[in-house]
C-alpha cells in the first residue's frame, strides 16, 4: 500500500512529520512487549538509524548510536541553529498495548526552554506518539502527543501548540530543570490515560491507533545548546 507523509505546522519547538492514511500491517500480536528502539547496529543510513527517517528542520543533525542500555543508545546534540529528529512508522492499538516505556538522560538543557512560549520552546529531548487522523485535512487533524523534558514549566504541565492550525499537537511535561542531569531516568506512561487527559475534546478522549513514533531535539529558539540520550523504548501490555 502507499503511505502518505504529511508535515504539520512547526510545533512550538519543532516541525513534526505525520504519517497517515494507509498503514500496511501491524507488529506481531501476542507479544507482551513491542520494541521501538531495537536498532540492529550502530550504522546510520541517510543520517538515521536503520529503519528510521531523519528530519532536519534547522541547521545540521548531530546524532549517533552507541552500544548498550541494552542494545543501542540514541544520542542527539543540538546547537543554536538546529532542530531535528527521527521518526518511524508503527501501527499500535493503545487499548491492547497501553504503556509506553523508555529511559532518557539529558546532558545539557537549552537555556530557558519553555514549551508555554513560542519563542522559547526548546527541549533537549521530545518523545512523540502520532495517532491516526480524525478527519480531513489530516495535516491539521492528526493528534500528536509529546512527552518532553523541559526547563521552566512544572512537571505534569499540559501545553498546546500555539501556532495557527496546530492545536492538535500537545505536550505533557514529564521532567524539567529540577531533575538531575547526566543520570538515566526511566519512564512508564499509560497512553490511554494520557490521551484522555490531553485530548478530552477528541472522541471523548478515546485514543486512536498509533501510527508513528518520533524523537526530537532543538535549541534554535533560545540560540543555545542541548544534548540528550534515549534507550530501551518499547510498548507493553502492562
Amino acid at each position: 500500500m502507499n503511505r502518505k507523509i504529511c508535515r504539520l505546522p512547526e510545533t512550538v519547538s519543532l516541525f513534526v512529520v505525520i504519517l497517515i492514511l494507509f498503514h500496511a500491517g501491524s507488529l506481531s500480536a501476542g507479544n507482551d512487549i513491542l520494541p521501538i528502539t531495537d536498532f540492529p547496529s550502530e550504522e546510520l543510513r541517510d543520517g538515521a538509524p536503520l529503519g528510521w527517517q531523519l528530519e532536519t528542520f534547522k541547521g545540521k543533525a548531530d546524532l549517533r548510536l552507541t552500544e548498550g542500555n541494552p542494545g543501542y543508545t540514541l544520542h542527539m546534540k543540538s546547537d543554536p541553529e538546529s532542530s531535528f529528529g527521527i521518526h518511524k512508522k508503527f501501527l499500535i492499538n493503545p487499548e491492547e498495548y497501553s504503556y509506553l516505556n523508555w529511559k532518557w538522560m539529558v546532558h545539557q538543557l537549552p537555556n530557558g526552554g519553555d514549551v508555554r512560549s513560542r519563542g522559547t520552546n526548546d527541549q533537549a529531548i521530545q518523545v512523540y506518539l502520532i495517532f491516526k487522523e480524525t478527519g480531513w485535512p489530516a495535516k491539521i487533524n492528526t493528534p500528536v502527543l509529546g512527552y518532553i523534558w523541559d526547563n521552566e514549566p512544572p512537571r505534569d504541565t499540559v501545553a498546546q501548540n500555539p501556532r495557527l492550525l496546530a492545536h492538535n499537537i500537545r505536550y505533557l511535561v514529564l521532567r524539567n530543570k529540577e531533575d538531575h542531569l547526566k543520570e538515566w531516568h526511566t519512564e512508564k506512561r499509560n497512553i490511554v490515560e494520557d490521551f484522555k487527559r490531553v485530548f478530552p475534546d477528541i472522541e471523548g478522549g478515546a485514543p486512536r491507533e498509533i501510527i508513528a513514533v518520533a524523537f526530537f531535539i532543538n535549541s534554535h529558539h533560545t540560540k543555545s545548546r542541548a544534548e540528550s540520550s534515549l534507550a530501551d523504548a518499547y510498548f507493553s501490555r502492562n
